[in-house]
């Protein structure tokens, strides 16, 4: 399986990543005012095998307020953090489980 990548970052300096090199696939929250190598603040696991899903599958979406960074995968949310407070939601580790107010600040 090919590689994947899809990021996104505000003005602030909050920003999001999506990698996946082959084996394992992470969301990652960004603060860009850190120094470098202190960079990623949260990682959420995505998955580890070969994904249902390609490149073109992924977005990463942002609620209204900026409080929220998402990952869509086919349309459905499947991780996000609280950019203020590095609070993850979703992923393996959550059974996709994301709290119903984070799912509607979408």
């Amino acid at each position: 399986m090919a590689d994947m990548y899809v990021s996104s970052a505000l003005p602030s300096g909050a920003g999001a990543v999506f990698e996946y090199d082959g084996e394992t696939g992470y969301f990652y929250l960004f603060d860009m005012h850190q120094p470098d190598g202190s960079q990623i603040v949260a990682h959420i696991h995505i998955v580890s095998a070969e994904p249902g899903f390609g490149q073109d599958d992924l977005e990463i979406v942002w609620s209204a307020e900026d409080r929220y960074v998402g990952l869509t995968i086919k349309g459905a949310l499947y991780a996000a953090f609280d950019t203020t407070t590095q609070e993850r939601f979703g992923g393996t580790e959550a059974g996709f489980e994301i709290p119903d107010p984070v799912r509607q600040a979408f």
